[in-house]
């Protein structure tokens, strides 16, 4: 990338960090610590929709979720469908038909995640390394709400919103039991580049050196498919060189079936 293209690429990610921030925070209803003390809340991670809707329907803030709806008439819920490691994870999908009728809004149940990536418990150079892939069918031109039980980096949530925006869908919002709070990657509800940031990125790295940096270790293709967690975890790094240095171990240890692909009919199985 050259240094016009450079510039031109810097003033186009300013702009989009200045025109998306009425997407750039995740709507939460409670903490993470809140949440995992719920009694029911390992049986909803792994697999039982009933400990699920319990969980969700003790701990969703009703008012939030009429109030998102009324701002989004029309928007169509997207929960983050997904097996991890400790079996099907319900929580998004009963958080998704709770908001759904409440709201009064159409939940989507055909879009789902194909791959395994492991995020629960994993730290955030794994989730960099190891991105979500979606698969499903996307109405070009439909507002989306995409949904998830816990943020904690924004990886998964950016992934679908990637994957329901390159097929024409605009996300309009996000929402999540729960996010968390780091004091290095800060706040997991901020998902969005902010300014801050991304002049952090171009001070310490250089814009066109990163982005070529992000292609080459398949992480993104530009800048602004990171998260600002995930770009606030890269900015902790002396130079793009350490980061390297910390990818290559991450690399070594992937697994197999960490890779591996499920078809879309077998995840609509499984959610069946």
């Amino acid at each position: 990338m050259n240094s016009g293209v450079t510039g031109r690429h810097l003033n186009e990610l300013k702009a989009q960090v200045s025109t998306v921030k009425h997407v750039n925070d995740v709507l939460s209803h409670t903490s993470i610590a809140a949440l995992r003390r719920h009694p029911q809340f390992t049986a909803a991670k792994a697999g039982d929709p009933i400990a699920a809707f319990a969980v969700v329907r003790e701990l969703t803030r009703q008012e939030r979720i009429t109030r998102l709806a009324a701002e989004h008439t029309g928007a169509i819920i997207c929960p983050v469908l997904a097996i991890e490691r400790t079996g099907i994870n319900m929580l998004p999908l009963a958080f998704a038909k709770f908001a759904g009728s409440v709201g009064g809004l159409r939940v989507e149940t055909e879009i789902v995640q194909i791959n395994k990536t492991h995020h629960t418990n994993s730290d955030a150079m794994h989730r960099l390394l190891n991105r979500p892939e979606f698969d499903g069918i996307v109405i070009p031109g439909q507002d989306y709400i995409v949904v998830d039980d816990v943020i904690t980096s924004g990886s998964t949530i950016q992934a679908l919103r990637l994957f329901l925006e390159s097929h024409g869908a605009r996300v309009v919002a996000f929402t999540a039991l729960a996010g968390s709070f780091n004091i290095i990657t800060g706040s997991s509800l901020e998902i969005t580049l902010t300014e801050e940031t991304l002049h952090g990125l171009e001070t310490k790295f250089g814009i066109a050196n990163f982005t070529q940096f992000l292609r080459q270790h398949h992480i993104a293709q530009a800048p602004e498919e990171l998260t600002n967690c995930q770009a606030r975890y890269l900015l902790s790094f002396r130079n793009l060189d350490s980061i390297r240095n910390r990818i290559a171990p991450q690399h070594s240890q992937v697994s197999i079936e960490e890779t591996r692909s499920t078809s879309h009919q077998q995840m609509m199985l499984a959610f069946a």
